[in-house]
């Protein structure tokens, strides 16, 4: 995708969300809800819960001070993201996407409290490791992000145990 188009796109999306989300610094990092269902400008409840999921595991990881997150809290704001990211026709498979140039990751809040496959011990602190794994190598190549996310993984199940 050309910038000029990532940057039309990010900016499209901008003031739609800014209208329904709720923002909340944490640990330097903006994490915000994306919802049709918002009113008021108040989160629905399943956006605190996927938060409360997130939020400690980017806490748990090595991740950048200033990162914007954005959980789309269902599967409708779920399908406006893909749309203005250019995803249009996935079925599904895609539980969360980094923009390295914006500084966005955006998460697929419905797969945090809902998760579809029981493959990965953890799927949601997977995704969140894949995303920081993009976000630390700056990097597209899928290969090496998936072993750096596993490495970044297998070391704080290390780290946590050894410290009991």
């Amino acid at each position: 995708m050309k910038h000029h188009t990532r940057f039309f796109i990010f900016h499209a999306l901008v003031p739609l969300m800014l209208t329904i989300s709720y923002t909340e610094a944490h640990a330097q990092n903006t994490i915000k809800f994306y919802s049709t269902f918002a009113e008021n400008n108040v989160p629905p409840a399943d956006c605190t819960q996927e938060r409360a999921v997130v939020a400690p595991i980017i806490d748990g990881y090595q991740h950048p001070t200033k990162w914007t997150w954005i959980i789309a809290c269902d599967e409708p704001a779920w399908n406006r993201v893909l749309n203005h990211i250019g995803q249009v026709g996935v079925k599904g498979e895609i539980l969360a996407t980094t923009d390295l140039q914006t500084q966005v990751t955006y998460v697929r809040g419905f797969a945090v409290i809902h998760p579809f496959t029981k493959t990965h011990e953890n799927l949601t602190e997977h995704v969140i490791a894949h995303e920081l794994a993009h976000i630390m190598l700056k990097s597209h190549d899928e290969e090496r992000v998936e072993k750096a996310a596993s490495a970044m993984m297998r070391e704080t199940r290390t780290s946590v145990a050894s410290s009991f």
